[in-house]
């Protein structure tokens, strides 16, 4: 999370790169707390601005459409999408 911060931050100028986060619970159980608990996680643990979506489910038939475009757009779901942040892991990037 620390990294996606900081990629954010040196991207984000002039609203032309944006970090979304999709909490999900879908890898290993890494996001058991409900929405706001997650949110004030990010936004008080990282200080995170960017945009943090609603829980949701992100494999199978079930997974949230944004999600499975983004995974069609790649052959395989890149290292830094394979989930979303992990909580209470420093994040996948780091």
């Amino acid at each position: 999370m620390k990294s996606l911060k900081r990629l954010h931050d040196i991207l984000s100028f002039g609203n032309k790169f944006n970090v979304i986060v999709v909490p999900s619970n879908d890898f290993g159980e890494q996001e058991p707390w409900d929405e706001p608990e997650i949110e004030e996680y990010i936004r008080g643990h990282f200080k995170a601005e960017f945009p943090i979506m609603a829980k949701s489910v992100v494999t199978g038939q079930e997974a949230l459409d944004l999600w499975k475009w983004v995974a069609g757009k790649a052959q395989s779901i890149p290292p830094m999408l394979s989930s979303s942040c992990e909580l209470g892991n420093a994040g996948i990037l780091d």
